[in-house]
């Protein structure tokens, strides 16, 4: 059986928001981070920088 990585969604959001916040971008995705609830769907949510990693359950998404 192969097993292969849990897919990630990254989006740009901190850019989008951090021109209304008057924030860097790196700031508006780690303040984005420590906010974001925790998930039946998300197993984990990174800050890279300026941008955010969303990474879903693998048995979440092998449901569907």
């Amino acid at each position: 059986m192969t097993v292969f990585p849990a897919p990630s969604f990254n989006k740009r959001w901190s850019f989008i928001f951090a021109k209304h916040l008057k924030k860097s971008p790196a700031q508006v995705a780690s303040d984005i981070k420590s906010a974001f609830p925790g998930s039946e769907l998300i197993d984990s949510v990174e800050a890279a920088g300026p941008y955010l990693n969303f990474k879903f359950k693998p048995a979440v998404l092998a449901q569907h």
